[in-house]
């Protein structure tokens, strides 16, 4: 008997209709893999806890000759670091934070021998103009600072005008092996007051793993 041909059409289409789609077919919108943060912080004194400083003092200086104080951070340039008490910060969860231009412009950095070469970390941290009075009459872009991670660009930031304005920043880097983690005063020291430059603090470093987005 011969099927006609108009029958077969319409039962190749049928069967094809059929088929159990792929989730991506099904749902075109679909939530695509994310990398999300896990694991503990690999950086040690992220918020320039140690050394403690009092109402009273303000800031503490620290510069390449006495840094053990804020280890493992370091000072790796000539000039003064000032750690800020909690409140000289003003950040909102009660953080002191470290004033990459104390006396002059600065470089700080940590060494981090626990990223395993091949895997995916994430560097947060919060950052804002320097808090001291007067400072505020240096203009943002006059306080800018570099962040270098091992393995990267290195990236030039200008810091916002007030804590968690709008996030914390982020890196998001696969490791070579170990990392160093730099942050870099490019205050403009033509600009008064010259030593007015960015706040940091809360840094953190963890790995990410992917997964599936779950909103």
């Amino acid at each position: 008997m011969r099927i006609p041909a108009r029958t077969i059409t319409v039962f190749a289409v049928a069967m094809l209709t059929a088929l159990p789609l792929t989730q991506a077919q099904a749902d075109p919108e679909a939530a695509p893999a994310v990398e999300r943060p896990i694991g503990k912080n690999l950086v040690k004194n992220g918020s320039f806890d140690q050394p403690a400083v009092t109402r009273e003092q303000r800031y503490k200086p620290v510069n390449s000759n006495n840094d053990s104080q804020i280890s493992p951070w370091r000072v790796s340039t000539e000039g003064d670091l000032h750690i800020f008490s909690k409140q000289e910060a003003g950040h909102p969860d009660n953080l002191q934070a470290a004033n990459i231009t104390g006396n002059r412009k600065v470089t700080v950095e940590q060494s981090i021998p626990d990223t395993e070469q091949g895997r995916r970390y994430q560097l947060t941290w919060m950052e804002r103009t320097e808090t001291w009075e007067g400072c505020d009459r240096k203009p943002a872009r006059n306080q800018s600072y570099e962040v270098a991670v091992t393995g990267t660009r290195t990236k030039y930031y200008t810091p916002t005008g007030k804590w968690l304005a709008p996030d914390p920043k982020t890196i998001d880097f696969e490791a070579e092996g170990d990392t160093k983690i730099a942050f870099i005063s490019q205050s403009d020291d033509n600009v008064d007051p010259a030593h007015c430059g960015a706040l940091i603090t809360k840094v953190s470093l963890r790995e990410l793993s992917s997964g599936t987005s779950s909103s």
